[in-house]
């Protein structure tokens, strides 16, 4: 159920011009234990709080009968749209299957096939999953109007998942690089410049890290801890593939990252 059909039932069951307030109430996190927005827990219907949100909602309604009908509306319209969304992956699908085929049919050309080539086709797909963080990553950064609105935690815990995303991608590109390699074939030219500036990013974070180590020493106090061992406890719960995944953070992260 998207934020806009939730709108409809709170609509439904709030007869108050506030209505929209009832997505800053906050309401407890079962997977965490911490509070959370409504609006953040109605971000992803896989969210471990996404039922407890609209189970908040409903409650808020005062009557009874009114909050029934309300939610009848609104999950017959979540019933069309989910119908709707299950059209839309199945046609995305389609397409990401004809995507791979044609890749698998490129790679035979060059004398890659079987394992060697599932190999490649897996590694570039964990490769462009994580561009995608780092764009959306970088977009968040370049944002100051969002970005300086975290809290300290969460900021750190933005710079730790790029960090790691870009260290993980030097992993997957040798991965590839040796499956080449192993069938005789040399590393295509692209797959070497993006290595290459994979290599550029990381020097460039560990430049970052020497000067955070040398500014601890300076001032007397003991090597910082790298960024991945301070945050990682939320970092492992960071997604931002999606614009769901990027609002969730941005809602959570003043009050999930206390006292990480």
């Amino acid at each position: 159920m998207t934020i806009k059909l939730v709108d409809l039932l709170i609509e439904t069951v709030f007869e108050d011009a506030n209505y929209e307030a009832v997505y800053d109430e906050l309401i407890p996190n079962p997977a965490t234990g911490k509070n959370i927005k409504v609006r953040s827990a109605l971000s992803n219907s896989q969210h471990p709080a996404y039922q407890a949100a609209l189970a908040h909602i409903e409650g808020r309604a005062g009557d009874p009968n009114k909050e029934d009908s309300g939610t009848t509306d609104v999950r017959k319209q979540t019933a069309a749209s989910d119908k709707r969304a299950a059209e839309a992956e199945a046609e995305a699908e389609a397409e990401d299957t004809a995507r791979i085929e044609k890749r698998m049919q490129d790679l035979a050309s060059q004398g890659l096939e079987g394992d060697a080539a599932t190999t490649i086709i897996e590694k570039e797909e964990s490769i462009g999953s994580a561009n995608t963080e780092l764009e959306n990553i970088s977009k968040l950064v370049g944002d100051p109007d969002k970005f300086n609105k975290l809290s300290e935690t969460g900021r750190g815990a933005v710079v730790a998942k790029y960090r790691d995303l870009e260290r993980d991608k030097k992993a997957t590109y040798a991965e590839i690089s040796d499956s080449y390699v192993e069938a005789g074939i040399e590393p295509p030219p692209e797959l070497q410049e993006e290595m290459q500036q994979n290599d550029s990013n990381i020097k460039a974070i560990e430049q970052s890290e020497k000067q955070e180590t040398e500014d601890s020493a300076a001032a007397g106090e003991d090597p910082p801890k790298s960024w991945s061992e301070k945050y990682g406890e939320f970092v492992n719960d960071l997604d931002f593939k999606t614009e769901d995944g990027i609002q969730g953070f941005l809602d959570d992260a003043p009050e999930t990252a206390r006292g990480i």
